[in-house]
Protein backbone atom coordinates (compact mmCIF):
# COMPACT_ATOMS: atom_id res chain seq x y z
CA UNK A 1 0.00 0.00 0.00
CA UNK A 2 2.36 2.04 0.77
CA UNK A 3 4.22 1.53 -2.49
CA UNK A 4 1.67 3.16 -4.61
CA UNK A 5 1.43 6.37 -2.28
CA UNK A 6 4.90 6.60 -2.90
CA UNK A 7 4.22 6.06 -6.88
CA UNK A 8 1.72 8.83 -6.33
CA UNK A 9 4.29 11.15 -4.80
CA UNK A 10 6.99 10.81 -7.20
CA UNK A 11 4.25 10.82 -10.13
CA UNK A 12 3.23 14.45 -8.57
CA UNK A 13 6.42 15.50 -8.08
CA UNK A 14 7.59 15.21 -11.90
CA UNK A 15 4.28 16.14 -12.88
CA UNK A 16 5.06 19.55 -10.69
CA UNK A 17 8.72 19.90 -12.30
CA UNK A 18 7.10 20.05 -16.01
CA UNK A 19 4.59 22.41 -15.47
CA UNK A 20 7.30 24.66 -13.61
CA UNK A 21 9.56 24.21 -16.40
CA UNK A 22 6.69 25.09 -18.90
CA UNK A 23 5.86 28.39 -17.37
CA UNK A 24 2.93 27.32 -15.09
CA UNK A 25 1.97 28.48 -11.34
CA UNK A 26 1.44 25.49 -9.00
CA UNK A 27 -1.46 25.62 -6.75
CA UNK A 28 -1.38 22.65 -3.59
CA UNK A 29 -5.16 21.65 -3.70
CA UNK A 30 -4.73 18.42 -1.69
CA UNK A 31 -1.45 15.80 -1.11
CA UNK A 32 -1.44 14.62 -5.32
CA UNK A 33 -3.73 17.33 -6.37
CA UNK A 34 -2.56 20.68 -7.75
CA UNK A 35 -4.06 23.30 -9.86
CA UNK A 36 -1.95 24.76 -13.05
CA UNK A 37 -2.22 28.53 -13.70
CA UNK A 38 0.02 30.29 -16.17
CA UNK A 39 2.37 32.41 -15.18
CA UNK A 40 1.73 36.12 -16.53
CA UNK A 41 5.56 36.79 -16.15
CA UNK A 42 6.10 33.98 -18.40
CA UNK A 43 3.55 35.64 -21.14
CA UNK A 44 4.96 38.77 -21.05
CA UNK A 45 8.03 37.31 -21.43
CA UNK A 46 6.73 35.16 -24.71
CA UNK A 47 4.88 38.38 -26.15
CA UNK A 48 8.08 40.38 -25.81
CA UNK A 49 10.03 37.77 -27.81
CA UNK A 50 7.16 37.44 -30.14
CA UNK A 51 7.32 41.48 -30.90
CA UNK A 52 11.09 41.03 -31.13
CA UNK A 53 11.05 38.52 -34.19
CA UNK A 54 8.07 40.29 -35.55
CA UNK A 55 10.28 43.87 -36.01
CA UNK A 56 13.04 42.09 -36.69
CA UNK A 57 10.82 40.00 -39.89
CA UNK A 58 10.09 43.63 -40.83
CA UNK A 59 13.63 44.87 -41.27
CA UNK A 60 14.72 42.25 -43.24
CA UNK A 61 11.54 42.35 -45.61
CA UNK A 62 12.15 45.90 -45.44
CA UNK A 63 15.84 45.33 -46.73
CA UNK A 64 14.93 42.71 -49.05
CA UNK A 65 12.31 44.88 -50.70
CA UNK A 66 14.84 47.63 -51.08
CA UNK A 67 17.39 45.41 -52.73
CA UNK A 68 14.65 44.41 -55.22
CA UNK A 69 13.77 48.00 -55.64
CA UNK A 70 16.79 49.77 -55.89
CA UNK A 71 19.52 47.24 -56.67
CA UNK A 72 22.58 49.19 -57.57
CA UNK A 73 21.83 51.99 -54.48
CA UNK A 74 21.72 48.73 -51.85
CA UNK A 75 24.69 47.51 -53.76
CA UNK A 76 26.79 50.64 -52.59
CA UNK A 77 24.72 50.85 -49.21
CA UNK A 78 25.77 47.43 -48.72
CA UNK A 79 29.73 48.29 -50.04
CA UNK A 80 29.81 51.10 -47.58
CA UNK A 81 28.73 49.17 -44.20
CA UNK A 82 31.12 46.58 -44.98
CA UNK A 83 33.79 49.28 -44.78
CA UNK A 84 32.84 50.86 -42.27
CA UNK A 85 31.82 47.64 -40.38
CA UNK A 86 31.18 49.03 -36.57
CA UNK A 87 31.02 46.21 -34.20
CA UNK A 88 27.55 45.03 -32.64
CA UNK A 89 26.08 46.87 -29.78
CA UNK A 90 24.64 45.48 -26.61
CA UNK A 91 20.77 44.94 -26.70
CA UNK A 92 19.44 48.51 -25.49
CA UNK A 93 16.78 48.70 -22.74
CA UNK A 94 13.51 49.75 -24.27
CA UNK A 95 14.04 53.22 -22.64
CA UNK A 96 17.04 53.64 -24.95
CA UNK A 97 15.08 52.17 -28.09
CA UNK A 98 14.00 56.01 -29.45
CA UNK A 99 17.64 57.34 -28.92
CA UNK A 100 19.23 54.84 -30.69
CA UNK A 101 17.03 55.03 -33.52
CA UNK A 102 17.33 58.55 -33.63
CA UNK A 103 21.25 58.45 -33.76
CA UNK A 104 20.43 55.40 -36.39
CA UNK A 105 19.16 57.61 -38.92
CA UNK A 106 21.61 57.44 -41.77
CA UNK A 107 21.69 59.35 -45.19
CA UNK A 108 21.40 55.47 -46.51
CA UNK A 109 17.62 55.31 -44.96
CA UNK A 110 17.28 58.78 -45.95
CA UNK A 111 18.00 58.20 -49.37
CA UNK A 112 15.87 54.67 -49.30
CA UNK A 113 12.86 57.12 -48.18
CA UNK A 114 13.26 59.52 -50.85
CA UNK A 115 13.63 57.21 -53.38
CA UNK A 116 10.95 55.12 -52.40
CA UNK A 117 8.45 58.02 -52.33
CA UNK A 118 9.70 59.10 -56.20
CA UNK A 119 9.05 55.68 -57.19
CA UNK A 120 5.25 55.73 -55.82
CA UNK A 121 5.01 59.25 -57.57
CA UNK A 122 5.77 57.94 -60.89
CA UNK A 123 3.71 55.45 -60.52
Amino acid sequence: MFRLLRVLDARTAAEDAAMLAAGYQIERTGRWARTYRPDPAQFAARRAEAERDRIAQMGRNAEAMHALAFPREHADMLARHAAQAAPTPAPLAPEQAAAALADRMDPDRIVFERLTIERGRQR
